[in-house]
């Protein structure tokens, strides 16, 4: 914890602003729902502990700042909320290395398989007409969404409508909602 630099407006000598003494961040109180003695209080903890170390939350080991849990727990929670699923043989993700597969004689190579992975689900690429609509009249007057409709916008829809039931294009991308273990026995060590 570093002691923090208080701020002043030219000419005062009342405290406006408070910035951590290691990286300048600045807290003010003005954020703060309260009265003005807890308000220029809650500055005041956040500059001075801006910069201190933080701790998980779980295991009590030191975290980057901004993050209440460490990453290895983390995973820990992920895990656990998972709902084992069995390999459907579509694509699945390697957490650790994110490499996808198609099959598990894919990790085969590997010097130490991972102990699970997630399957994955496929998002088709897809155009909202809509959305960009709004993008565009963003740029325009106010009144301009009005001025562009009619059978004009009605083709663009439609040719979007067209685009998007033909296209297969896509992703995928890891479902960490369901895990595959694919070894028992560490996954329990990741779990603990």
């Amino acid at each position: 914890m570093t002691e923090p630099i208080v701020l002043t407006r030219k000419g005062s000598d009342d405290p406006a602003l408070y910035a951590c003494g290691a990286c300048g961040r600045v807290a003010s109180p003005t954020i703060y729902v309260a009265t003005k003695a807890r308000a220029h209080q809650a500055a005041i903890e956040m500059a001075t502990s801006c910069c201190a170390p933080h701790h998980c939350d779980d295991c009590g080991g030191e975290v980057s700042k901004h993050w209440t849990v460490c990453a290895p727990c983390r995973e820990r929670r992920m895990l656990r909320k998972a709902k084992r699923v069995e390999w459907d043989g579509e694509c699945m993700v390697s957490y650790h290395d994110d490499q996808f597969a198609s099959g598990l004689e894919e990790f085969d190579d590997l010097e130490l398989p991972p102990a699970y992975c997630h399957p994955c689900i496929f998002e088709r690429f897809q155009l909202d007409a809509d959305d960009l609509i709004e993008n565009r009249c963003d740029d325009h007057w106010d009144g301009i969404s009005d001025e562009i409709q009619g059978p004009h916008l009605n083709a663009v829809e439609a040719a979007i409508e067209a685009f998007n039931k033909a296209t297969m294009a896509g992703s995928w991308a890891p479902d960490t909602k369901r895990v595959i273990v694919l070894d028992e026995a560490r996954f329990a060590e990741l779990i603990g």
